[in-house]
């Protein structure tokens, strides 16, 4: 069977010229054209059409359509490939379904429309330029598909007919293709924001760390000066404990994620809630005198005991207590109490009389960053995260809960803590010193000055005999004219690392100990890697700097000599 008139061209049926007079001859060749053109697009669809004749200005052209016989049609409409057949002028003379829906139009609309029609401007130009000097050609791009657009790959090849030819275009769909490049492009986007991110927290945290370790060098020290006086050392032990208390909270407050989502390590052992309560009132004080208020204690639990950590705990009543005042008037007074509860479970209140919480408020309360809206943030300030930290902490700890209630609007609030008790007998705290082997030599390595001069004074406090050096180049000469046994040195010196340096003191017999503000898991895997046999984190506690030097001696003695 063949086809005559196929025309795109031809006028819809319900759509005559306005206001013209058609006569009633001239209407039945109308909607006559309209019925073979309507009977020729349903005999290709259907696979009854062999030929095109197409009519132009160079004549009637034939277009055999042999690719759209059975066995290659049942194909061509399996394929997850659109598929076209057009003439070099760019009118489709036959598509598949899957093209068809590619665009988002049934066939009969598609077939005699122009391919351009469906692609961005001088996409096609393009393609009939290419297998012009090739065989075929591929191109990425996009189709119209009804509102939006499709990205997809052309792959476009010719075909030898008559005078004209014809153009065949395979048309793939990319859009999972994109999707997933576009998921490993935000995969790898927000990989390197998290490197840039940790890399970032890592410098942070050893700036933050590094002024730290000389005041808790400091007071250490202090704290074993004869000359000074009960009160004198009552307020270096504040001292001490609260730079230890900043510490600890340096991590934490770096890593939010972290706090939220209980991955932080508690240091358990067996205390007396009401000590911390103590501690924590303590800690708060300068501030609650600053604001005229006063706090009323009311500690009436018989069981107080606990098995948790200290300094978190301390954390959590600090951070109510110092809600409390922030929250409250001037010149109010901050009650906490303390009983047992019928469970056996201990409980501590921290009660003020403050602005309280609205109900909206208080379903959000333990929410990051929330703070009752931006009018409250910009009154009040902070960023709203001592609640989170506070309920994440608790919840830490064996039956550890925190709620907040409070009568609404300008009536206070109250948040409870509640932790299980313990009967368990605590140990006795060991403060002697430990043992050293006196007249070691130690090559301390710091380019902070203060934090140098502290672990120095420090070392000899305890007869061991050391050299100190600023940098990389200064230690390696130093180890070059004499021998040390010990060495302690930072990571981020100014010439060089200290892994460089330990690497480079390799069979010297040199025990190396890393103290940095560097530590994530990789600084660590990196000190050991170097042949460091231990890393501290700053600030070091003198009786931490003191097990690691009696470890790396007791090695060094029983034959462990040459670290790697």
């Amino acid at each position: 069977m063949s086809a005559n008139g196929l025309n795109a061209a031809s006028p819809a049926a319900d759509a005559p010229p306005n206001h013209q007079w058609v006569n009633r001859a001239e209407m039945e060749t109308l909607r006559q054209k309209l019925r073979e053109v309507q009977e020729t697009l349903d005999a290709i669809q259907s696979g009854d059409v062999d030929a095109v004749v197409v009519s132009g200005d160079h004549g009637s052209q034939i277009y055999t359509l042999s690719g759209a016989e059975e066995p290659y049609r049942i194909y061509v409409e399996q394929m997850r490939e659109g598929a076209v057949t057009a003439t070099e002028g760019g009118m489709v003379l036959y598509c598949n379904k899957r093209f068809a829906d590619f665009v988002g139009l049934p066939l009969e609309r598609v077939i005699s429309a122009g391919v351009a029609d469906f692609l961005r401007p001088g996409v096609w130009e393009e393609i009939v330029r290419g297998l012009a000097d090739s065989d075929f050609v591929k191109t990425e791009t996009e189709i119209a598909h009804g509102a939006g657009v499709l990205p997809v790959l052309i792959t476009g090849s010719r075909v030898a007919t008559t005078e004209d030819p014809v153009l065949c275009l395979v048309v793939t769909d990319l859009s999972a293709q994109k999707e997933k490049e576009r998921l490993t492009l935000a995969n790898e986007v927000a990989e390197a924001a998290n490197r840039a991110k940790d890399s970032f927290l890592a410098v942070l945290s050893h700036e933050l760390r590094t002024p730290l370790t000389p005041a808790l060098m400091g007071t250490y020290l202090l704290e074993e000066d004869a000359t000074l006086g009960p009160q004198a050392k009552e307020l270096v032990k504040m001292i001490r404990k609260n730079v230890e208390v900043e510490t600890r909270l340096i991590d934490d407050l770096l890593d939010l994620t972290r706090v939220t989502e209980g991955k932080i390590q508690l240091r358990k052992e067996l205390v007396d809630l009401h000590h911390v309560v103590a501690e924590a009132v303590k800690v708060c004080a300068p501030g609650l005198v600053e604001q005229s208020q006063t706090i009323t204690q009311d500690l009436q639990a018989t069981s107080s005991q606990i098995h948790g950590d200290p300094v978190r705990i301390q954390q959590i009543l600090w951070n109510l207590i110092r809600n409390a005042s922030k929250f409250s008037r001037p010149g109010t007074a901050i009650a906490i109490r303390s009983w047992n509860d019928a469970n056996g479970n201990v409980q501590v209140s921290v009660q003020d009389q403050g602005i309280g919480i609205e109900p909206q408020i208080m379903a959000k309360l333990f929410k990051p960053f929330e703070q009752g809206g931006e009018d409250m943030t910009r009154k009040f300030g902070g960023l709203g995260l001592g609640l989170v930290i506070s309920k994440s902490l608790a919840e830490l700890h064996e039956g550890g809960r925190i709620e907040a209630h409070s009568p609404g609007k300008d009536q206070g609030s109250t948040f409870t803590l509640r932790f299980r008790t313990s009967s368990a007998t605590p140990r006795e705290e060991v403060t002697s010193r430990t043992e050293m082997p006196a007249k070691a030599r130690v090559l301390v390595v710091e380019d902070n000055r203060d934090a140098r001069m502290a672990v120095v004074l420090w070392l000899r406090t305890l007869e061991y005999e050391v050299t100190e050096a600023d940098c990389v180049a200064t230690a390696l000469q130093l180890a070059g004219t004499r021998e040390f046994d010990i060495l302690i040195s930072d990571i981020g010196l100014p010439d060089a690392t200290g892994y460089e340096l330990m690497s480079g003191l390799r069979g010297k017999g040199i025990i190396g100990i890393a103290m940095s503000g560097y530590g994530q898991h990789d600084d660590v895997e990196k000190s050991k890697e170097a042949g460091f046999s231990d890393h501290l984190i700053k600030p070091v506690a003198p009786k931490t700097l003191e097990s690691a030097l009696a470890a790396a001696l007791k090695r060094s003695k029983a034959g462990a000599g040459v670290v790697g």
